[in-house]
């Protein structure tokens, strides 16, 4: 085995080899294909960490409007997590979250860190549990003002130490609330569809925000709720008791002349994203892009390799005439193809560091987070299967080099079989060239299509919990300076879809139509954005702010009309 490493690296500096070209080649394939397959194993393993994950069922509602169909919703109303604790027996456990997102948080020595902030009750490590490093997670959830942080932001806080329970500090974006630090838990793995390194009590809601929706059980259903069902109890065995139990604490009549039809469902853990419809389209996307990748590589590798039959068929000859069985031959070529296949390795590795940031902002995940304990075995499969098979045909050719080659030049006219492998790379190549073509067109269409404003250069920013009084001195200040040539004020921008909200018929509780809003627009905002107004006019300085006035878009009109005259226009 060593005589055959010795000379296979022997053979890398031999000319006719084309050792630079192969080894370069495979390892660009081996680069972009591994990366990618190691995406696809990471998305396909979300959630699947929690200990009892296949117990462990996200809470969603199905709400219809007249006879539209029933539409999917992942967010509940606050009350409905505790409720189903309280009156369902086959409920081991629920919890319910509400995401405020990446915040900015600011202790008491003046110091900025940042933070993905989530409120949870005291359950929430019931259902979804991490491990504590310091402090207790119920007793700290449970607690007006207090709060819980990942080991990372502790380590932030702390200068490297986790020692850092009873700290306090704020949240920019709502400044005079002090929050402390009641524990500290184990970082959440990136593999997560709900991601967070800091937890608030959800107790603390009233004070952070000035009001509360917590125990509501219609409407105001942006929490996310998980329960965690007993063993032996299926999806199926909820059904009645969560309909039974909407219908003790929502009046069903009362909806049905609203003509809404209100239901809850059970979404197991690992299918919210992991094994959702999306992602299993995207994983299957992405392994054929790498499949294609891998495929060319390996082709473009083997083919290099038969082109060198014929300069290296003397001495092949010369090791057969010195006793070496066919066998001997292939344990060289593979051992060969090892030694190509490690450097190749190699050479993948400093491109993916060379290029870390950008594989990491495409493929929206960490180096570490996709070359995992849980991905490793994948990509070492792929290898040994790119081994096998870079090593498999040019073994048998070789090893079929007659020893009557040492003494006459060595033709192979058999070109028929050289002639399927180039027209495979052609049509793999071909392939994948086709599919990032659309992939490139289906971009274009994203970032180039109208979305009904303008964006091209506009700079947005967020000024929760902020004073209006302030906000407003804040927008005169940027109105003054030279590069600025407008400024307005709007709850959000229009491609977050803004609130969601009902319609009702005058004087009545009949729901027309559902829709999404966006509040607090100023008399600045259409022409700043450069909205086209169809009718009427948009808002102005004549509008009082308490002004009872809204615009709407012509879809939004039209549904209107119908729900009024039955006619559209």
């Amino acid at each position: 085995m060593m005589k055959n490493f010795y000379i296979a690296i022997r053979s890398l500096s031999k000319k006719g080899r084309h050792s630079g070209i192969k080894i370069l080649s495979l390892g660009v394939g081996l680069a972009m294909g591994l990366v990618l397959i190691a995406k696809v194993c990471f998305e396909l393993s979300y959630d699947g960490f929690y200990p009892a994950s296949d117990r462990i069922y996200a809470i969603q509602e199905n709400v219809s409007f007249k006879d539209n169909p029933l539409d999917t919703y992942p967010h509940v109303s606050g009350g409905i997590a505790p409720g189903m604790k309280a009156e369902i027996p086959g409920v081991e456990a629920a919890t319910r979250a509400l995401k405020f997102g990446d915040v900015m948080i600011r202790t008491p020595d003046k110091r900025k860190y940042d933070a993905t902030l989530m409120l949870a009750d005291d359950c929430f490590f019931d259902v979804l549990p991490r491990d504590m490093i310091a402090g207790k997670a119920k007793e700290t959830l449970g607690r007006p003002l207090y709060a819980l942080v990942s080991e990372s932001v502790a380590k932030n806080i702390g200068a490297g130490k986790t020692d850092i329970v009873g700290q306090t500090f704020e949240i920019e974006a709502y400044p005079g609330v002090s929050l402390t630090i009641g524990g500290v838990f184990k970082d959440v793995p990136k593999n997560t569809h709900l991601f967070y390194d800091m937890l608030v009590s959800m107790t603390s809601y009233k004070e952070i925000a000035g009001w509360s929706n917590e125990d509501g059980w219609f409407g105001g259903d942006s929490y996310n709720a998980y329960a965690l069902l007993r063993p032996g109890v299926s999806m199926e065995d909820m059904v009645k008791p969560m309909d039974d139990m909407l219908d003790r604490h929502v009046d069903p009549d009362k909806l049905k002349e609203q003509g809404i039809n209100y239901k809850l469902k059970l979404c197991p853990l690992e299918e919210v994203y992991g094994k959702s419809p999306e992602t299993k389209k995207m994983a299957v996307m992405l392994v054929a892009i790498a499949s294609a990748i891998l495929f060319a590589a390996l082709m473009n590798y083997i083919l290099l390799v038969i082109s060198s039959l014929v300069v290296r068929s003397k001495d092949i000859a010369i090791h057969k005439c010195y006793g070496a069985s066919g066998w001997n031959i292939s344990d060289m070529i593979f051992s060969e193809t090892f030694l190509n296949l490690l450097i190749s390795l190699g050479v993948s590795a400093l491109l993916i560091l060379a290029f870390r940031e950008m594989v990491e902002e495409l493929l929206n995940a960490s180096l570490l987070s996709l070359i995992s304990l849980d991905t490793i075995p994948m990509l070492v499969a792929i290898c040994l299967v790119v081994f096998l098979l870079a090593g498999l045909l040019p073994s048998r050719l070789f090893a079929g080099v007659p020893v009557a080659s040492v003494f006459r030049s060595y033709n192979e006219s058999r070109r028929s079989w050289k002639k399927v492998l180039l027209f495979i790379q052609f049509i793999a190549v071909g392939f994948l060239i086709c599919l990032l073509v659309v992939i490139g067109l289906q971009y274009q269409r994203l970032v180039t299509d109208d979305p009904g404003y303008s964006f091209d250069r506009l700079a947005y920013c967020s000024p929760s919990g902020v004073k209006s009084s302030q906000r407003r001195a804040l927008m005169d200040e940027l109105a003054k300076l030279p590069e600025v040539e407008g400024v307005a004020s709007c709850a959000n921008l229009p491609i977050y879809s803004g609130s969601g909200d009902m319609a009702y018929r005058p004087g009545t509780n009949e729901t027309i139509v559902h829709f999404n809003d966006l509040y607090e627009a100023d008399a600045d905002y259409v022409p700043l954005m450069e909205m086209s107004v169809i009718e009427g006019k948009a808002f102005d300085r004549s509008y009082s702010d308490s002004a009872q006035v809204m615009m709407v878009s012509r879809m939004m009109a039209d549904q209107l009309a119908k729900a009024w005259t039955g006619k559209t226009g």
